[in-house]
């Protein structure tokens, strides 16, 4: 069988190349044609080159961030190369660029959040005397792993589960990073300031979330969102609640990690929804143990609200 399937191959090719001579000799613009040569889809030096070059400048990224803050004390510098690196959002006609913007609002939101955080431990680092700074240098450390696994794994998923899990970090860190810039910065921010970059921070997170559904009042939704996200933040600005951590070198507001509690339930109850109205094929066994959870979720997360509540008024 394969030296027969070797002799027709012989003889189908043997046949298209006369073919190819008698039409070439009455049409001589085929014998450019013959010379040109179709790129093999199966493989590709330079696609992928260019892939072990992006994942390679993902990688080199965070660590130069990190290099500049906390070595050579640069930090101005790293926001210029994060800034810079989102070049491609202009690549395109200048109509698309407000698109491509709403689109890496939480990329972009994320990035900043993580480079202020190592700044702010920087700075706490440079002001120390007398108390070790190394939990400081790991919350340094941590943060560019995590920025390390953002870029190179979780930022190029489309996934929902994942297109949700990157807007509750960008919200999370982004929103803990606001917080820590208005207890570090000098002189404080004022407060319309701070309220307007939070309600940015929580649309751009409610919005990239929601972009993978077919969802079509995303602008209302994400405004809702906003305004609840903003509300929560408003009355950590007010009671100033924090987790204190290593003598107090690191702290963790408390109610940005509520608002992606929350958010978290909004997402499953959105996603519910869409599941009893879509036309799969789910059963209702399916939804009704979803549902079950949601409300068990939605329960524990209502008593746990409640006793942060008693907490912060005893104190």
């Amino acid at each position: 069988m394969k030296l027969f399937n070797k002799k027709s191959e012989q003889q189908l090719s043997s046949n298209k190349e006369t073919d190819l001579a008698k039409t070439s000799s009455v049409n001589p613009e085929l014998q450019k044609t013959q010379s040109l040569k179709l790129p093999n889809l199966k493989y590709s030096h330079k696609e992928t080159a260019g892939r072990y070059t992006h994942q390679l400048l993902s990688l080199t990224l965070p660590i130069s961030v990190y290099l500049l803050v906390s070595k050579f004390g640069l930090p101005w510098l790293a926001l210029v190369i994060i800034l810079f690196s989102k070049w491609q959002i202009f690549l395109v006609k200048p109509r698309f660029w407000w698109a491509n913007l709403k689109f890496s609002a939480v990329d972009l939101v994320f990035k900043l959040s993580i480079l202020s955080l190592t700044i702010f431990a920087q700075f706490k680092i440079e002001s120390l005397v007398n108390k070790s700074s190394i939990s400081l240098h790991i919350l340094q450390l941590s943060l560019v792993g995590l920025y390390i696994f953002w870029n190179l794994y979780l930022r190029t998923k489309t996934a929902p589960l994942k297109m949700l899990t990157q807007s509750l970090l960008s919200q999370y860190f982004g929103l803990t990073a606001l917080a820590w810039a208005s207890g570090f910065i000098s002189p404080v921010l004022p407060v319309p300031v701070v309220i307007s970059i939070a309600w940015l921070i929580s649309y751009a997170s409610a919005q990239h979330a929601l972009y993978a559904y077919e969802e079509s009042a995303i602008p209302q939704l994400a405004s809702f969102w906003a305004l609840t996200s903003t509300l929560l933040f408003f009355m950590q600005i007010i009671w100033a609640q924090n987790f204190l951590f290593f003598q107090g070198l690191i702290y963790l507001p408390l109610l940005p990690g509520v608002s992606t509690g929350l958010g978290i339930l909004a997402a499953r109850s959105h996603a519910l929804i869409e599941d009893q109205q879509s036309s799969k094929d789910i059963s209702k066994a399916q939804l009704e143990r979803s549902r079950t959870a949601l409300i068990q979720q939605g329960t524990i997360a209502a008593v746990i609200s409640l006793i942060l509540s008693i907490l912060i008024i005893i104190k």
